[in-house]
């Protein structure tokens, strides 16, 4: 949330959103509440306002946890805004008593679905300990009970010890392009933790998620690419990582499960010691052959979905199993390190191509409208 003063002295607060608009695309933008009506302002500059009149607003909360606020009315049919910031429905303009059943019923929810959180994550717990000894399928299913919040939660910790030691690119230019490629996945992929990109300075060709969402892009990665499809390639696959909590499964086996534990209850100081002492791992994880090719068939899904073409995941991964063939020196083979994170097997690129060519012959993807060259050379640039 942000307060802006307005020329009266008054202060409006914005809230971070989007809208659904009658196209069914999403733009993401800010919210503010101003007397009489509900302003979206949408983040790209040509688009215009769209206001909803507070007579007649429609409130509900919806989504994974009842986490997302949607605003609808009647008078503006096929738009529809939300926030997941609930501070919004203490705005005075909001305060009206025709809107206060549907203000209080998603109160009233929230507090019953955040007593069932702590709840859930106590037993989760409870259960994530009982099955560390066994592993497993057990396992698995024990971190898969993990609520996205406390995942989220988690995350975010993590994040900002990453953003710390690391050379987080912010061009706009640069940030606006990663928008563009990422933008149609995000719409379609179904996951219960909301996706963040960084890109940041680092001459290995790279990408990683970590849990809670959140995805660093390497800049040579971005260098290497041929075209804005390949990086998207590699961002699908990066995002199934994140829907199938490839990330955390690996944290809590590297990092240990009581640390976690400790970090979600807000016990930070030991979490933070242990990615001070071995947070490097989040940067050369390596997943198992079986995450890799799950996180190869979900992406590849997400990338049909989203009308991508997926063979710039193809292209991307052969060009770097050509590279791993060739003979390279230490230096070349540090800085091709997605071949140990991400290997790209002979079985993974035939599995992407028989994917391919199951794909109706006259399936046309469209293009990604972005100058990729525009990018690098922006990325090239001396900051």
């Amino acid at each position: 949330m942000e307060d802006l003063t307005t020329r009266s002295g008054q202060t409006t607060a914005e809230f971070e959103g989007a809208a659904f608009i009658e196209d069914g695309s999403r733009i993401a933008g800010m919210l503010r509440v101003l007397p009489g009506t509900l302003e979206f302002k949408p983040n790209v500059a040509d688009q215009h306002p769209i206001q909803l009149p507070l007579d007649n607003l429609e409130i509900s909360a919806g989504g994974n946890q009842n986490r997302l606020i949607y605003f609808k009315n009647p008078a503006r049919t096929g738009i529809s805004l939300y926030t997941t910031d609930r501070s919004i429905l203490k705005e005075q303009s909001l305060q009206r008593p025709a809107l206060q059943p549907a203000i209080k019923k998603i109160v009233g929810g929230h507090r019953r679905v955040k007593a069932g959180y702590w709840t859930l994550l106590i037993a989760t717990l409870g259960i994530l300990a009982a099955a560390w000894m066994g592993r497993g399928l057990v396992f698995q299913a024990a971190i898969d009970s993990i609520p996205p919040e406390a995942e989220i939660k988690l995350g975010e910790l993590v994040e900002k010890n990453l953003t710390s030691t690391m050379s987080v690119i912010k061009d706009p230019v640069v940030n606006e392009g990663v928008e563009t490629i990422t933008r149609p996945l995000t719409e379609v992929a179904e996951s219960p933790l909301p996706f963040t990109f960084h890109v940041v300075q680092h001459q290995e060709v790279n990408a990683f998620a970590i849990p809670g969402g959140s995805i660093f892009i390497h800049s040579a990665l971005i260098e290497k690419a041929n075209s804005a499809e390949e990086i998207a390639g590699v961002m699908a696959h990066e995002m199934a990582h994140v829907i199938h909590r490839h990330g955390m499964q690996l944290m809590v086996r590297r990092i240990g499960l009581y640390v976690l534990i400790g970090a979600m209850f807000g016990d930070t100081q030991g979490l933070i010691a242990a990615l001070a002492d071995q947070g490097g791992f989040l940067l050369s994880q390596k997943f198992s052959r079986d995450f890799e090719r799950q996180a190869d068939e979900t992406g590849f899904k997400i990338l049909v979905a989203a009308n991508i073409d997926p063979s710039g995941m193809l292209t991307f991964f052969e060009r770097i199993k050509e590279i791993q063939e060739e003979q390279m020196s230490d230096t070349e083979q540090s800085a091709m390190a997605i071949m140990g994170t991400h290997p790209a097997t002979e079985e993974r690129i035939e599995f992407i191509r028989s994917k391919i060519q199951e794909l109706p012959e006259d399936r046309n993807f469209r293009k990604i409208p972005l100058d990729i060259q525009k990018i690098q050379r922006r990325i090239s640039l001396p900051e």
